[in-house]
């Protein structure tokens, strides 16, 4: 059992990490993850039977955190190879698809793997091409993608084996294109159901985080009422609502999954950077209004939210807008320009796309623009490239567009409902206006507000880059307050 579980261990150290020595203490640090664990559960005990610690939710709480800090460095490597694995079945049609685009003896994805190795689009494949790369080297490039499709796993691990098989069998060439064929069909069907997903997901937590606080202290007020006397009694806890729900609000955005790659913006890292601290000044604006509400009264609490709201409206513009322009910018123009150039000349050497060049000096781009500049790149260096064969990448690339100006739309729609949230905060007001001292119910329809606005704007950008719509859903509840 243990020899199994260092192999599995192993494997997730070689595609997760280049450094060797990681590889090679594998054992030993399952090992020690082994002993700690022993060390975690003995040390409750110990406390238990000294008398230092009797509580059993405490005694409990100390064993699960020296377990989890045991098995740190393990679930380090796990978690990293199921993110790249993830990511790796994102990537795996555009990297087959920019093998396949000038396709003449079925060795273009082996040049692809090679090429990738230093990819900034396809990070992902970036990591299996370097490791592709000492693995051919040493023991030829079919034995090297039959090691590494036992590294990867889902559609990459099936295309690396199969494609393995293939170029033994010799019909790598009929293998690529098919493949390729497969994944323009297909494409538009796995976005929009990514799509419809995050608008599931998107609704289902904003109506969970906007009713549920209200049905928390509804349900337990009316369990406190006393029929003799006709009197309501508050729960104790009721001012404790408002910041736990931001507490849970904070942590989705920070765990919830952005846009499928495909339709994801890329940001400069300097200007990423920038926005970050733009949208974490705004958030801090936005949280202020809600801790002086409980600490100080509604007084305070109401002076600032019109001030507060233009403040974070003001430092959420460039984000916002930088995205949407982002996700407006369309490629379909060069991508024409590259297919009319292989009908004349069969081949990319000589393409120069001005109108490209201009994209990706952008601060703010669709991701497609990226790795339509590799594709191109690494076409160049394949040589001719047979202009019947490159449609099927045109094909591909308008595709992935479409969806693009999709989720485009898709964004709108969503940015628009923002506006609800402060028509839903007044609602809660109006439930829980009696079991409640004013000013907790106040922060709570404004705590309600925020949650659903930050859900919004996450899902709806992609990423937690702006705090205009919470700004502006904040604006709309002071207006509305009664």
């Amino acid at each position: 059992m243990l020899g199994s579980l260092v192999d599995r261990y192993r494997r997730s150290l070689a595609l997760a990490y280049a450094d060797v020595r990681r590889y090679s203490r594998a054992r030993r640090d399952v090992e020690e993850a082994l002993a700690l664990t022993a060390v975690s559960a003995a040390v409750p005990a110990v406390l238990y039977y000294l008398g230092l610690l009797q509580d059993p939710v405490l005694l409990a709480t100390v064993g699960t955190c020296l377990a989890v800090a045991a098995w740190a460095r393990v679930l380090d490597a796990v978690t990293r190879v199921s993110s790249v694995r993830r990511r790796l079945e994102e990537e795996v049609p555009f990297a087959v698809l920019m093998a396949a685009a000038a396709s003449r003896t079925g060795l273009e994805l082996v040049e692809a793997l090679r090429y990738l190795s230093s990819s900034r689009a396809l990070k992902a494949f970036g990591e299996l091409g370097r490791r592709f790369y000492a693995l051919s080297d040493a023991l030829g490039a079919s034995e090297g993608l039959r090691l590494l499709s036992r590294l990867a796993g889902g559609r990459c691990r099936l295309l690396l084996a199969e494609y393995s098989a293939a170029l033994s069998a010799g019909i790598a060439l009929q293998q690529l294109r098919d493949r390729a064929s497969d994944f323009v069909r297909s494409v538009g069907v796995q976005v929009s159901r990514a799509l419809e997903t995050r608008v599931a997901v998107t609704t289902m937590t904003s109506m969970v985080l906007t009713v549920a606080p209200v049905l928390l202290i509804s349900v337990s007020t009316l369990m406190g009422l006393e029929v003799a006397t006709g009197t309501i009694t508050p729960p104790p806890w009721v001012e404790l609502v408002a910041p736990a729900t931001g507490l849970v609000t904070a942590i989705f955005a920070v765990l919830a999954p952005g846009f499928p790659l495909a339709v994801s913006v890329v940001y400069e890292r300097g200007y990423l950077r920038l926005l970050r601290c733009l949208t974490a000044a705004g958030a801090l604006l936005l949280a202020l209004p809600g801790a002086l509400g409980l600490l100080v009264g509604e007084s305070g609490f109401r002076q600032l939210l019109v001030p507060v709201a233009i403040a974070s409206v003001a430092l959420g513009v460039p984000g916002f807008f930088s995205t949407v322009r982002a996700l407006r910018a369309r490629v379909d123009g060069v991508v024409e320009e590259a297919a009319s150039h292989v009908r004349v000349f069969r081949s990319l050497h000589l393409f120069r796309s001005a109108r490209l060049e201009e994209l990706q000096r952008a601060r703010a781009r669709p991701w497609l623009v990226d790795y339509l500049s590799e594709a191109l790149g690494f076409l160049k260096l394949v040589g001719d490239v047979d202009p019947a064969v490159f449609e099927v990448f045109v094909e591909y690339v308008f595709e992935v567009q479409r969806a693009v100006s999709k989720a485009s739309f898709y964004m709108m729609a969503l940015s628009a409902s923002a506006l609800l949230a402060p028509y839903l905060a007044t609602g809660t007001i109006a439930i829980v206006s009696a079991f409640g001292p004013p000013t907790a119910t106040a922060v709570l329809g404004y705590a309600t507000t925020l949650a659903f606005a930050f859900v919004i704007s996450k899902m709806a950008l992609g990423a937690t880059v702006s705090t205009l719509l919470p700004g502006v859903a904040v604006l709309l509840y002071a207006l509305t307050l009664p």
